[in-house]
């Protein structure tokens, strides 16, 4: 008997449990919402970045279309949205854009499921072109984007020049389209303005431009004469002084092709061209001239000149030969 009240006690109080276990019921979202996105000839765009902003402080929702080009999230509250849909790019990345973007788009998200429908991005233009000098002389790693053209996650378009100078831009939208062009994106650097391109038809391509621009300079110049108490440190008939090239950003600001050779600069005396000297970058360097005639000569040195570039000179220095 004592055995059978034990079993019976171990069997009620199993029933009791089991009867006070509720099962799991999974909540169910306060908003399920879809869409599609197609390009201009009604083929799915597949892997474009999409954007549920919502009004207020509220962090936007970011999606990614699938294979179909349809998207869904059930993360999203009843409310007003911005609606915003581009291809995720970098300049360095190897990966062609395709299209050029969606939005930003007012949509509402109601309870329950939201369809907010298909909507079109159009194929993107193509741009190759050649960046170069006015002689001739070609730019590689040189940074060309398309002002104005902005998309609405990623900016404007923009890609570097090749080695060889050549320039791939993607993603155009039709019509008329700014260039703009500079060594990189520091804000010290300048500017230059390139002639518009036209994209006549989503997917068209433009061949054979050509984008001249000239190479800018600033310059910290420095040459001394090396003159203590009125004594030349140099030997008789020697004439010594200084020499530098630097980056100054500060003013026009500058960018140069040939940052790991030495610059030739041409040394004038008196106005006569006597000697090359050769200067590297932001370094340095002592010139000591012997056989120089004696007495108080003017010398100044020059770089450039050409249509390339601006021409830069240094300020006369006055040097007594003894």
């Amino acid at each position: 008997m004592r055995w059978m009240a034990s079993a019976v006690a171990a069997s009620m109080t199993v029933v009791l449990v089991g009867a006070g276990a509720q099962p799991a019921v999974a909540e169910a979202p306060d908003s399920v919402v879809t869409g599609r996105i197609v390009d201009d000839l009604g083929g799915p765009v597949k892997g474009m970045k999409v954007r549920l902003d919502p009004e207020g402080s509220a962090s936007p929702i970011d999606l990614v279309t699938s294979a179909t080009g349809e998207f869904r999230t059930d993360a999203a509250v009843p409310g007003q949205y911005t609606l915003a849909a581009e291809e995720s790019f970098d300049y360095w990345d190897l990966t062609p854009v395709k299209y050029t973007w969606l939005g930003p788009v007012a949509v509402t998200v109601h309870a329950g499921s939201t369809s907010l429908g298909t909507f079109t991005v159009a194929r993107g233009g193509t741009l190759r072109a050649t960046v170069m000098t006015p002689t001739g002389h070609r730019l590689p790693e040189y940074l060309v984007y398309a002002d104005g053209a902005a998309g609405p996650l990623s900016g404007n378009r923009d890609a570097f020049t090749d080695q060889r100078g050549i320039l791939t831009l993607r993603g155009l939208p039709v019509g008329s389209v700014p260039l703009a062009g500079t060594k990189d994106w520091s804000p010290r650097l300048p500017t230059v303005k390139f002639p518009p391109v036209r994209i006549s038809q989503p997917g068209g391509v433009v061949r054979g431009v050509k984008l001249v621009t000239k190479v800018h300079w600033s310059t910290f110049l420095r040459d001394r004469g090396y003159v203590k108490d009125g004594v030349p440190l140099a030997g008789p008939g020697e004439a010594r002084f200084g020499v530098r090239i630097g980056n100054t950003y500060g003013k026009d600001a500058e960018f140069d092709l040939w940052r790991d050779k030495p610059l030739r600069l041409s040394l004038y005396r008196d106005g006569k061209r006597i000697k090359n000297l050769y200067v590297k970058l932001g370094k340095s360097k002592i010139y000591t001239l012997g056989k120089q005639p004696k007495g108080e000569h003017t010398y100044k040195w020059i770089w450039g000149g050409d249509a390339d570039t601006f021409r830069i000179a240094s300020k006369p220095l006055k040097i007594t030969v003894r």
